[in-house]
């Protein structure tokens, strides 16, 4: 394939900014689908950067660039096809130009108008789950104990396909069955990470007494968990006013297992 322009769908996370050394940035951004100059449609993802940007510049780039937006845009070479995680692969190539970011494309324009519609599934489980095709996945909250929490359900790809999300949503079930029956469990791996931390370097001497295994305990709250597209979780616990607003976050293996404590936010 040999293309210097293509026209494309901005995905719905938009353009981001990334910085340099010497205060210069370099713009990515994503395209799905996306059509070469011959004309051929591609469903898979393209990766386009451009560095060596100033400020101003990388604004304006980005002001090009809106979330769903259909556009043209100039490379300097041919996008080639590349492994970037393991077992994952997309197209990348370097951008030079926006060329029009008003294009005219009666399927690219069908696919934005099928992303901008809510999809909205409802579980036994989890209840009401929306898709949030920023993240590509599905959010909902779900009471458990005393209150609620946030959830989210990341999916494997971006594809529309109700099939597979509802296998992702049966799946995700046991994992969060498991949360909240060992909730105990994670808070209580929190505050053993977490105690020595707050009594030592965190807490206002003046104003607090030093807190027990127990009290610490007693002050965390579930306020969201994410089950990311291998069925890791990541869980996110309030610890009121101990950490100065910052969360502590759990990250766990499907099996359960912590796998890293720390703080967030």
């Amino acid at each position: 394939m040999s293309v210097l322009e293509i026209t494309g769908v901005v995905t719905p996370l938009g353009p981001a900014g990334y910085g340099e050394d010497k205060g210069l940035w370099t713009l990515g951004v994503s395209l799905r689908p996306w059509r070469d100059a011959a004309g051929t449609l591609f469903e898979k993802e393209i990766f386009l950067l451009k560095a060596g940007l100033k400020l101003p510049d990388l604004d304006q780039l980005r002001a090009g660039l809106p979330e769903l937006g259909l556009v043209r845009l100039r490379l300097s070479d041919t996008p080639h096809w590349r492994e970037y995680e393991a077992g994952t692969k997309r197209w990348e190539g370097k951008l030079v130009a926006v060329v029009n970011n008003t294009v005219s494309d009666e399927v690219l324009a069908a696919w934005v108008d099928k992303q901008r519609r809510s999809v909205i599934v409802h579980d036994p489980f989890f209840g009401a789950l929306q898709l949030d095709r920023r993240l590509n996945a599905y959010d909902g909250r779900r009471s458990a104990g005393a209150g609620s929490y946030e959830l989210s359900l990341e999916r494997a790809t971006e594809d529309d396909d109700s099939g597979q999300d509802r296998e992702l949503i049966e799946r995700s079930r046991s994992s969060f069955e498991q949360l909240e029956r060992e909730l105990p469990r994670y808070m209580g791996a929190a505050a053993d990470e977490l105690l020595a931390l707050y009594n030592d370097t965190w807490r206002n001497e003046d104003e607090h007494a030093v807190l027990d295994l127990e009290e610490f305990m007693a002050s965390l709250t579930l306020q969201s968990a994410r089950r990311d597209a291998r069925g890791h979780l990541y869980i996110y616990l309030s610890p009121g006013d101990l950490f100065a607003g910052h969360w502590i976050e759990l990250r766990t293996k499907a099996s359960g297992e912590v796998t890293s404590i720390g703080l967030s936010g």
